[in-house]
């Protein structure tokens, strides 16, 4: 990540502007972006889901609860045909093309 603050990059970093890098956007570029509270999430053109932020209760989608300081494939997104994701500070909710809804993240009083 390139950063145009005088803040040190070390995470979280705040009041920055800054470039991010997604893989592969030269032949593969970003055609929507969506935000929850603590994360960041870029669609592509071939339907490929990339997020970075908090991911303490998987809410990434990234297989994992590694947080990720770069785009990093949300990998269990794959398959789906993603139109929109919104989320909260611990869980993500996402809109297929066809209807379908997904969740992910922190299960608490029986929902997310």
């Amino acid at each position: 990540l390139k950063s145009f603050s005088k803040q040190p990059t070390s995470f979280p970093v705040y009041n920055v502007f800054t470039k991010v890098d997604v893989p592969d956007e030269e032949t593969d570029p970003v055609v929507d972006i969506f935000a929850s509270l603590a994360g960041c999430f870029v669609k592509t053109q071939s339907g490929k889901v990339f997020a970075w932020g908090v991911n303490g209760e998987g809410e990434l989608m990234t297989g994992s609860t590694d947080s990720a300081l770069e785009p990093t494939h949300a990998v269990l997104l794959d398959g789906f045909n993603v139109k929109k994701i919104d989320g909260s500070v611990y869980s993500s909710i996402v809109l297929t093309e066809s209807g379908q809804v997904l969740v992910a993240g922190l299960y608490v009083f029986s929902g997310l």
